[in-house]
């Protein structure tokens, strides 16, 4: 197997092809590039030195926020996602952290993923997010917590 690392990066316009791969409306490059800073854990997924996914999250005192993962098209269903998520997880239990993630009412795969992990809906933003035919759909909010 080639080898997979996960190391801390700075978002920039070379893994923005992710970002445009993986979502059907992506943040703008602006958005994407302007995730970095001390409040900013940011992490990559390589594979053979290939960048295919990443995590961004931005922590703000005891809470931290997952705002964006995504796994190229060519490698999602291997449990890129979920070792992604994991490796959230597992930092946000070592801090102490309580999580937060927001994601579309319609990501049904997504949402499984979440809630097999611990996360439970604790609120809904109607109309958060963007459609492509100018509509709009409602996010769901999760939040996952450390068992004391």
């Amino acid at each position: 197997m080639s080898a997979v690392r996960l190391t801390e990066f700075v978002p920039q316009l070379t893994h923005y092809s992710i970002e445009q791969q993986s979502h059907p409306l992506p943040w703008s490059e602006k958005n994407f590039c302007s995730c970095q800073g001390s409040q900013y854990r940011n992490r990559l997924l390589s594979i053979a030195d290939e960048a295919i996914g990443f995590s961004i999250c931005q922590q703000v005192f005891d809470e931290i926020t997952l705002m964006n993962i995504a796994v190229l098209p060519s490698f999602r269903g291997q449990g890129w996602g979920a070792y992604l998520l994991r490796d959230v997880i597992d930092y946000s239990k070592h801090k102490r952290l309580t999580l937060w993630l927001e994601v579309r009412a319609s990501n049904h795969v997504a949402i499984s993923l979440y809630r097999q992990y611990g996360f439970c809906e604790v609120g809904r933003r109607p109309n958060y997010y963007p459609c492509e035919n100018k509509a709009h759909e409602d996010a769901l909010v999760m939040r996952w917590q450390h068992a004391e």
